[in-house]
């Protein structure tokens, strides 16, 4: 046999063992044929330098990527030598020096190498005619490229002057390929796409060991359809070519797991969870056959394969696959390479949806290390994994260090954006929401406001769901300074700019009419929620995504919430029965639609109901959220509510103590929930009868207020009654008397709460005349009869009780004119009520009757005929 017959038949050889996977067979066929071809035909022959090539391909598959750069360095300089350092054939290998070099983790001289193999092929192809390339209109300025790409038309022109490619069906194939793989690099999508179509046509003609030698132009093709959101065309072009390489090669080859992955991809796009799980798996047994168990493409798979468990809230099964991904990608890339830090980011995505903040914080902060060192501690790619460790730090309420991350990611993207881009807008609205968590509503409003400025472009509809998101938070936070002029307002606009958007997606609405809804529920318009909620529920029904359940179930509660006003306690329970069901399981929306119950219960004097439905509520919680976080500390000032209501102070104390330690530990002792508690540590201390430390805790509650909900917050008016009436138990009149005055002065701006330790306090003052100016007394009065229909149709016969024994102690007092002042609309309302209510009110409404009758009989007049017969 001759020298060139035994490298021709060595060289089949190894193709043939490399197409079916036998590696170690092609290897040791490969070398033998290039040492053959070497003393045959000379070192820098085209022979020897096509099985250069394969051979480097070859070492890529088995991850040998040390070797593989070697072979490409000495195979550029053959390239060099042969056709020059500016041919198209020394492109092509200065290109795949580039992929080699981004598998190494070396992105600079990646980013060199690829840079100068678009010139080359610039320089090869000649001036282009003008054309509409939308995605690379800033190629130019970014890489300082010479501009000169066209329409798709000059393809044919240039192949028609190349005599090389004239009846040389491969080459074309090669040719486009090629630039089609650099450009592709530099982020473009629209004309590699054009390209790599036409390569894929000029291949199907071709032998299939032509084919198999062009497959990534192949899986390029595939993968920048799935790019271009062209999911159904992505998958009738790869089916073709898994089926073509099936019966050419058999389906246990190295070329097919990469297409079925992106079939996979495809198939996930579209929310086809089942397929994309299964293509997903035969990629990675196809791969665990063929490869190394510590290959990187085995990594790339299992990360895949993740994002299906992920989207599926199999936490556990994400976790243990990037796991494996990472102690592949650390043992085969090295611990500082870019890949490793994807699938740390990967990981600190899955412990964030599992709760565990600590270990996502970890992984975030690692893979930020690696950001720095591969692209530079002021690069732009740092700026999405800082925002990502912010959410962590939002999630653990470390709120001074997520504004400080957050303000390192502004600072990095004002260096190379203009100040009304989109993505310092995103960034400002991040900071807005740590400030409104963070209880600093006045900080969060100028953020909101300079976000809004951003996203608030005219004619652009691509922006309508992040300004309806921006406005429905900003709305939120006038809510709660009791804004509620500037709130509804915003809110109607915002849900008028999203019916007359035609891009707006259908789920923008529901939140903003929810958020309305509760709005018209605070300030007592509840015809105008029951409508809204109506709209809202119409929207939703029978919708399975996620938002469409959890805004169906929080419309449930606003629903149940207005029956509730209304006295419809039947309707009521049911629409908070309703909501639980409809709530995605272990969800925020489960939690809150839980907890309604719990109040819904509390409120009807239904304890040991909701005590049990309380204990459910702490089960859901620390599955969801994990004992002692904030989630867990709202119901436990439930419980301690309840402890209140049945007079256990040992419980309800040790229960305040506890979510104290809860929200100073988290939230810290500024944001409003620690007034919260403060205020509810204070009434046990009332109930207690110790004013001095009830007086101390009411002081720590009004100065938190007063810092993080300003001077004018209904909250702040309550809390000041609450300590007025402990001054007026105290004997400290004047000091109650200018409390009083400053809680009166803010409720002639906001509607009180319909809230019953709110009635309780006002009933109190009323009855016992602390106060004994005609003008304030009079303003207390007209307080507890604001309240008199939403507290009864809330909480029934306890707001009775309160009412009765004002009415009771005024009737002993002989002071006719405040009597028929609160009598009337209290017996309106109660005409009105359901009648189990009026039953359930029977004790305290006897009680009254009688008084009335034996003290100031003139009186029964004012008393309904019912209510008389109901009592007598």
């Amino acid at each position: 046999m001759t020298e060139t017959a035994t490298y021709e038949k060595a060289l089949l050889d190894a193709e043939e063992n490399h197409r079916h996977a036998r590696y170690s067979d092609a290897e040791l066929l490969y070398r033998k044929a290039r040492t053959s071809a070497e003393a045959a035909v000379g070192t820098d022959s085209a022979v020897v330098q096509t099985i250069a090539e394969r051979m480097a391909r070859l070492y890529v598959t088995l991850a040998e990527v040390d070797k593989a750069g070697s072979l490409l360095k000495q195979l550029r300089q053959s390239k060099e030598r042969t056709h020059g350092q500016h041919h198209p054939e020394t492109a092509r290998i200065i290109r795949k020096q580039g992929d080699i070099f981004v598998l190494e983790g070396r992105h600079k001289d990646a980013d060199s190498s690829y840079t100068h193999a678009i010139d080359i092929w610039l320089d090869h192809l000649g001036p282009l005619p003008a054309g509409n390339v939308e995605d690379l209109s800033d190629f130019n300025a970014l890489y300082g490229v010479r501009s000169r790409f066209g329409t798709p038309d000059w393809i044919h022109e240039t192949l028609r002057k190349d005599k090389a490619a004239q009846n040389n069906p491969r080459y074309i194939a090669e040719h486009l390929a090629e630039v089609a793989l650099v450009l592709r690099t530099r982020g473009a999508k629209t004309l590699p796409l054009t390209l790599f179509q036409f390569a894929c046509r000029t291949l199907q003609n071709l032998p299939p060991e032509i084919i198999w030698v062009q497959s990534t132009t192949i899986t390029e093709t595939g993968s920048l359809l799935v790019d271009c959101e062209r999911y159904s065309d992505a998958e009738a072009f790869l089916k073709g070519y898994l089926d073509f390489f099936d019966r050419s090669f058999g389906a246990e080859h190295d070329l097919v797991p990469p297409m079925v992955r992106i079939l996979a991809l495809a198939c996930h796009k579209q929310d086809r969870i089942v397929d994309a799980d299964k293509h997903f798996r035969r990629a990675l047994t196809l791969q665990e056959r063929t490869l190394d168990r510590g290959h990187p493409a085995l990594a790339v798979t299992l990360c895949d394969l993740s994002s299906i468990y992920l989207a599926e809230r199999k936490y556990a099964e994400a976790d243990s696959l990037l796991q494996r991904a990472l102690s592949i990608r650390e043992s085969s890339l090295g611990y500082e390479h870019l890949d490793v830090a994807n699938t740390l980011c990967q990981l600190g995505d899955v412990a964030l949806h599992q709760n565990k903040l600590m270990e996502a914080e970890k992984c975030f902060q690692r893979a930020v290390r690696i950001y720095e060192q591969v692209y530079g501690a002021y690069s732009d790619q740092v700026g999405p994994i800082l925002d990502k460790i912010a959410c962590g730090y939002m999630s653990q309420c470390k709120y001074h260090k997520a504004e400080a991350i957050l303000m390192r990611s502004l600072e990095l993207k004002r260096m190379g954006l203009p100040e009304d881009h989109l993505e310092i807008g995103q960034v400002l609205h991040q900071l807005a929401r740590v400030f409104c968590f963070w209880g600093k509503p006045i900080d969060a409003e100028g953020y909101f406001k300079r976000a809004i400025s951003i996203f608030e472009k005219p004619g652009d509809p691509q922006l309508v769901s992040q300004l309806a998101s921006l406005n429905r938070e900003l709305a939120t936070v006038y809510r709660d300074q009791c804004r509620y002029i500037e709130s509804e307002k915003l809110l109607k606009r915002t849900i008028e700019i999203c019916e007359d958007s035609q891009t707006s997606p259908p789920e923008d609405l529901p939140p903003v009419r929810n958020t309305l809804a509760e709005l018209y529920l605070q300030t007592r318009k509840v015809r105008d929620a029951e409508n809204l909620c109506s709209m809202v529920l119409e929207s939703c029904e029978g919708k399975h995504s996620t938002l469409h359940r959890n805004e169906l179930a929080r419309s449930l509660v606003n629903q149940s919430m207005a029956h509730s006003l209304r006295g419809d306690s039947i309707a009521a329970e049911s629409s908070l029965i309703a909501s639980l069901r409809a709530a995605v399981p272990h969800s925020k929306q489960a939690l809150a639609s839980q907890a309604a119950l719990v109040r819904f219960c509390t409120r009807k004097g239904r304890l040991s109901d909701a005590q049990e439905l309380l204990d459910q509520a702490l089960v859901l919680c620390i599955q969801a959220f994990g004992p002692e976080t904030p989630e867990h500390g709202d119901l436990l000032e439930l419980a301690a509510e309840i402890r209140l209501s049945e007079g256990d102070e040992d419980g309800s104390m040790a229960l305040i103590k506890r979510i104290i330690n809860i929200r100073e530990q988290w939230q810290g002792d500024c944001h409003p929930s620690y007034a919260a508690s403060q205020v509810l540590l204070g009434r046990h201390y009332v109930l207690a009868r110790s004013p001095q430390h009830a007086e101390e805790a009411f002081h720590k509650a009004l100065g938190n207020m007063e810092r993080s909900l300003g001077q004018h917050h209904t909250e702040l008016a309550r809390t000041l009654l609450l300590l007025a009436q402990t001054y007026c138990r105290r004997s400290r009149l004047e000091d109650a008397n200018a409390l009083l005055k400053r809680a009166l002065r803010i409720w002639d701006r906001v509607l009180p709460p319909a809230d019953l330790p709110l009635l309780q306090t006002l009933c109190d003052l009323a009855a016992h005349q602390y106060i004994h100016s005609e003008t304030e007394d009079r303003r207390i009065l007209e307080l507890v009869v604001s309240l008199i229909d939403p507290c009864v149709g809330l909480y029934g016969n306890q707001a009775v009780f309160e009412l009765s024994t004002l009415l009771c102690s005024l009737v002993a007092a002989g002071q006719i004119d405040r009597v028929v002042t609160v009598t009337r609309p209290l017996m309106e309302v109660l005409v009105r009520s359901p009648d189990k209510t009026t039953i359930e009110s029977k004790p305290a409404l006897q009680k009254f009757v009688e008084v009335v009758a034996e003290k100031q009989p003139d009186l029964l007049g004012e008393i309904p005929e019912k209510i008389r017969r109901l009592v007598t």
